[in-house]
């Protein structure tokens, strides 16, 4: 499965057995959701769930950060009447008050004001000495606390509260991996997040939810500048029209994936498997379309949360991945990326290697760039990527159809000498060839400037051959060229361009032929060596 799945800890999960379960299934991503939980909670649920993992490094955390709320104040008896067509005055002295009245400032006649997820409306009519003067467009009941939305209007609620900060030095202490930015209007809440995490000495990815209709509106800026983009649909059901979620949905994914960033899908994925224990047949077609749309990762809420079905609803949202995967033609067409111009263009060659050959990708990453750049193209075959950096190989479990590696840091270290290592973690077998991605020789890690392909197995030599990949004995089936043969020769390695009479009189003998051959190193006569086809290299 190269898509990425993404679970939400709660009380239906939050115990040995069920993450074991998950583990079984290759689940390498959570989500804590800090509305739900208190600062101490950080560090006891990533040790829980270590608990089940074999390592820290077998699973990436996200926090998803509450944001500033607009809601109502309490009513003396916990709700009140609204009635369609009656006035109601909101502010301080008002009907209805608000947890931030300051925001009245913002509002003008004509304006409509959500309440209760969007159940109730209430145009404004004008506005007095910060009390706003309103219509009811709809009969109800507003609760204590209920949600107040005013789409389409830049709030100035400001993107963090002083309990989102204290979640953040708490969790870049704690090591997590990601912070989700809640409610996120534009560009500069993404940079105010980055500037704090800095500033309490994290390195953390920023995950923006779009669930705004003024976040919709700002969805190209707010890509640029995030690691991954959310699109919440819960909250976003209530700040557009019902009928404009799923285009919203479809035009910022094109979006993102323009700019090479990473989508995430979340909110009622398999929301009728709270309950049941089998999804929708819309739901099983909104994930497949997700997939054909581009979509690099889902998110589980409360089906993992709170729901009856957890374990299921993750095989579920697997088994339908897998198989939407198996059809799915979506290829990514980034336009609008921000990266290194070199760094870019050796992703873009190394995937259409990939693509071309059938084979697999190798990244050296020091920082995650190159990985970012060949995830967002798409390349069809599987990326590996090969970092020494803790942080970094959590962080590259969310991205899509990338598989992190983890490899010990030596600068004497050449690329074959990581490529060894590599190997005997991920079992690659011999001969097996794949495209290398890495900086230079000296700096494998970083400055991406060189893709080439491998062959895994010890490089022997190179040569100019036309064939089928041959194995056998050196020195007795794969020989350099002397004038009297064996009769089991079956190639021979000329170190010069051979006259065509010589070339003619092995053909005859069906002896296959390779020129101009290079040795790094001769091998010992019995050595089991192979001649690959198609690159003339020499390996054993």
């Amino acid at each position: 499965m190269k898509s990425k799945i993404i679970v939400t800890l709660g009380p239906s999960i939050m115990d040995h057995e069920k993450l074991l379960q998950l583990r079984n299934l290759g689940i390498k991503n959570f989500r804590f959701n800090s509305a739900h939980m208190d600062i101490a909670d950080i560090g006891n649920y990533i040790r829980l769930i270590q608990g089940a993992y074999e390592s820290r490094n077998e699973f990436a955390v996200m926090i998803d950060l509450k944001g500033p709320e607009l809601r109502a104040n309490d009513f003396p008896k916990g709700q009140f009447q609204i009635f369609k067509g009656y006035k109601y005055k909101i502010g301080e002295k008002g009907d209805i008050q608000l947890n931030n009245n300051e925001i009245l400032k913002q509002l003008n006649a004509g304006d409509i004001i959500y309440l209760n997820d969007g159940k109730i409306r209430l145009r404004v009519i004008g506005n007095d000495d910060n009390l706003i003067i309103s219509e009811s467009l709809d009969n109800g009941i507003l609760r204590s606390k209920a949600r107040v939305n005013v789409p389409g209007i830049k709030l100035d609620l400001g993107s963090l509260t002083e309990r989102d900060k204290q979640f953040l030095r708490e969790g870049v202490n704690q090591g997590v991996d990601f912070f989700a930015l809640s409610f996120t209007q534009d560009e500069e809440d993404v940079k105010s997040l980055r500037d704090i995490i800095t500033e309490f000495g994290g390195n953390q990815l920023v995950v923006a939810k779009i669930e705004t209709a003024i976040g919709v509106k700002n969805s190209s800026n707010i890509s640029r500048y995030s690691d991954f983009v959310m699109v919440a649909r819960g909250d976003l059901g209530v700040e557009l029209p019902l009928n404009e979620v799923a285009v919203a949905q479809k035009r910022i994914t094109q979006e993102v994936k323009r700019m090479g960033k990473q989508v995430i899908l979340a909110t009622q994925i398999l929301e009728s498997m709270v309950l049941r224990d089998e999804p929708t047949r819309a739901e099983v077609s909104d994930i497949t379309n997700a997939v054909y749309d581009g979509v690099d990762s889902f998110l589980l809420t409360d089906e993992t949360a709170i729901g009856n079905y957890p374990i299921e609803a993750v095989k579920f949202l697997i088994d339908t991945i897998n198989y939407s995967e198996e059809f799915q033609s979506f290829k990514a067409n980034v336009e609008n990326y921000d990266y290194n111009p070199i760094s870019f263009s050796m992703g873009e060659s190394a995937s259409l290697i990939s693509d071309n050959l059938g084979i697999d990708i190798v990244a050296f990453t020091k920082n995650g760039s190159t990985i970012k750049i060949i995830s967002s193209l798409r390349p069809r075959n599987n990326i590996y990527g090969i970092t020494y950096n803790e942080g970094l190989y959590r962080q590259m479990l969310a991205y899509h159809n990338v598989t992190p590696v983890l490899v010990n840091f030596n600068e004497n270290n050449d690329v074959s000498a990581y490529v060894k290592e590599i190997s005997e973690k991920i079992a690659f077998e011999k001969g097996r060839k794949f495209v290398i991605v890495s900086g230079e020789d000296y700096f494998i890690f970083g400055g991406t400037n060189d893709v080439k392909i491998h062959i895994n197995g010890e490089f022997i030599g190179r040569g100019q051959y036309r064939g089928k990949t041959l194995c056998g004995e050196f020195g007795k089936h794969i020989v350099q060229y002397t004038e009297n043969l064996p009769n089991e020769a079956k190639i021979v390695l000329f170190q010069f361009e051979p006259p065509n009479s010589l070339k003619d009189r092995l053909i005859e003998r069906g002896i296959g032929i390779c020129t101009n051959f290079n040795f790094k190193f001769i091998p010992e006569d019995g050595k089991n060596v192979c001649l690959d086809g198609e690159t003339g290299i020499l390996y054993c």
